[in-house]
C-alpha cells in the first residue's frame, strides 16, 4: 500500500512509481537501518532506477536478501559496495544488461551468499551464463545452499568445482 503512495500520475508516465523517493522516505522512517535485512520487489510490478540502488546500498549495510528484477550494472555495483552481508540474491529480467563478467565480479564479493538465482524474463533475449559466474560462486561462496540458473552453458570442470567447493549445495 505504501508503494502506491508514490505513483506519479501524469500523462507521460501514467502509473510510474518514483522509486527513489519511495526508498528515501522509507529508509528515513526506519530508526535502525542496520536491522533492515530483506528487500523484495515484486518481479512483475516495477524496476528500480540507479538512485534507488544508491539509497538502498547507503542505508542498508545489513541487507541479507535482495529479490528484484531489472538490476543494472551500476545498481549491482552499488549493492556490492554497500551490502557486503548479502546472503540471498534473486535476479530476474536480465535482458542482457548484466553480463556474465559483471555477475561474476559481484558474487565474488558476497562471501556469505547461500542462495543465488538468476532467470531471464525472456529465454530468447540472448542472456546466457557461462563458467565465469559459476566458478566465482564455487570459489567465493562456500556456504552456497541453493543455485538456480537458467540458460547456463557450463563445463564439466565448473560442475566439479561446485561439487568440491560447495558441500551444502
Amino acid at each position: 500500500a505504501l508503494w502506491d503512495e508514490f505513483v506519479v500520475d501524469n500523462w507521460l508516465d501514467e502509473g510510474q512509481v518514483d522509486d527513489a523517493a519511495f526508498f528515501f522516505a522509507v529508509l528515513r522512517k526506519i530508526q535502525r537501518l542496520a536491522s533492515l535485512n530483506r528487500i523484495v520487489i515484486c518481479f512483475d510490478r516495477c524496476s528500480l532506477t540507479h538512485a534507488s540502488f544508491s539509497i538502498i546500498a547507503a542505508g542498508c549495510p545489513a541487507l541479507k536478501v535482495l529479490r528484484l528484477s531489472a538490476l543494472t550494472r551500476e545498481g549491482l555495483r552499488e549493492i556490492v559496495d554497500g551490502c557486503p552481508r548479502l546472503e540471498e540474491l534473486h535476479l530476474r529480467d536480465t535482458s542482457a544488461v548484466l553480463t556474465d563478467e559483471v555477475i561474476a565480479y559481484a558474487v565474488a564479493r558476497f562471501p556469505l551468499l547461500s542462495v543465488f538465482s538468476i532467470c531471464p524474463s525472456d529465454p530468447d533475449d540472448g542472456f546466457q551464463l557461462t563458467d565465469a559466474t559459476v566458478l566465482a560462486l564455487a570459489t567465493h561462496c562456500r556456504s552456497l545452499r541453493e543455485l538456480e540458473l537458467w540458460h547456463a552453458r557450463l563445463s564439466d570442470e565448473t560442475l566439479i568445482a561446485l561439487a568440491n567447493n560447495c558441500p551444502l549445495l
